[in-house]
């Protein structure tokens, strides 16, 4: 059963390693590499519910840019520990990734053996993303010979460990980076020339063009600069860049996928922890409600009252109270107040928190949204 991201998978108990409530336990806390779990017992089964809110099956990171595809394999290896102490599948199909940069195992077992079949599981997982040709299942039980069926995995044939698999995808990364790099210079010197040729019959047109005409020229190609810099930013997975990139762009000129890659640049810039970025990036997606966005974009640009209106219109408390502490802060630093009212701001400010660490037991240390 699949409800509001929340999945229900039934088990019989002879079919688990797992024999006691401490053993389901431990697999419910089994750590940061997995999805959240809850367990019941019904008659001879283990009804397992997964937490599968603001990720993505990884059967569909095919719709991902490259880069992103190697990242979350790169960070896939990060599961060979994990694999000692627990028994699992890296197939696709039980693995879940949210593109900002994290990945995640849904079904496992206690391990009971001393089999060691992650290398190859996570070797199969690798051709069958980066291939796109056969399935997983395929690389798993079709042996070598199907890795040389494939320009890019035919590199993989005789990569036995973990630790070469991720050197790999290290260099290739790199190398896919370099290619990119050296045909946008040479997309920039094609497109200069033809500016330059252009120039003079432009420069007629912008003066023959009426004044409205033209000054709606000259403000798109700004517009499209900024987009094209940031789009460059996100493939090289230069937050920096990208916000460099879209600053004097309003939230209002932005589409849903320029909002997704500017709120995940500045989730990225945030002082957070691992787990706290995780747990914000949940609702950061592109198929995720834009106002998400919206707010991660004004926490970013620290304007603080409109991230306010915005967590006010979603109804989101968590995210309002992160917001007031933002406010409160740049409202102490803020020289250009006279102390009265700066007194006055900071009342109203506290005001708003304490209604909400009141009603809803929230915490005005909490550093961020759960």
């Amino acid at each position: 059963m699949d409800t509001n991201n929340k999945f229900e998978e039934t088990i019989k108990k002879a079919e688990l390693s797992a024999a006691t409530k401490f053993d389901l336990e431990k697999l419910s806390a089994a750590g940061e590499h997995f999805l959240d779990m809850t367990w019941r017992e019904d008659g001879d089964d283990i009804i397992f519910c997964y937490d599968r809110s603001g990720l993505f099956p990884f059967d569909e990171v095919g719709k991902e840019d490259f880069v992103t595809v190697m990242n979350l394999l790169i960070l896939a290896a990060k599961f060979e520990e994990d694999a000692k102490r627990y028994r699992f599948s890296m197939s696709p199909e039980n693995v879940f990734f949210h593109p900002c940069g994290s990945i995640y195992v849904q079904s496992r077992d206690i391990r009971s053996d001393n089999a060691d079949s992650f290398p190859e599981q996570y070797k199969a997982l690798c051709g069958w993303a980066l291939s796109g040709k056969y399935s997983y299942s395929d690389y798993l039980e079709g042996g070598e010979d199907l890795y040389a069926k494939h320009e890019l995995t035919e590199r993989l044939q005789n990569i036995r460990t973990v630790e070469e698999l991720v050197q790999f995808l290290e260099e290739y990364r790199t190398e896919y980076l370099d290619r990119q790099k050296k045909e946008m210079i040479s997309v920039s010197r094609l497109r200069h020339r033809i500016l330059r040729i252009a120039f003079p019959i432009v420069a007629a047109w912008a003066v023959a063009a009426s004044v409205y005409g033209g000054k709606q020229y000259f403000d798109t190609l700004p517009y499209m600069q900024a987009v094209n810099r940031a789009g460059n930013a996100y493939i090289e997975n230069n937050y920096g860049e990208l916000i460099e990139a879209l600053q004097e762009l309003s939230v209002e000129e932005l589409d849903v996928d320029q909002k997704y890659i500017l709120a995940l640049a500045y989730l990225q810039s945030e002082s957070l922890s691992e787990e706290q970025r995780q747990n914000a990036a949940k609702n950061v997606s592109v198929k995720s409600d834009e106002r998400y966005l919206d707010y991660w974009i004004y926490i970013g640009r620290l304007d603080a009252k409109q991230a306010e209106e915005t967590a006010m219109s979603l109804m989101d408390d968590e995210l309002l109270l992160y917001a007031y502490l933002l406010d409160k802060e740049l409202t102490q630093a803020d020289d250009g107040l006279s102390g009265e009212e700066k007194q006055q701001s900071l009342k109203e400010i506290q005001s708003g928190i304490d209604e909400i660490t009141k009603n809803y037991g929230l915490e005005e240390s909490a550093t961020v949204p759960q």
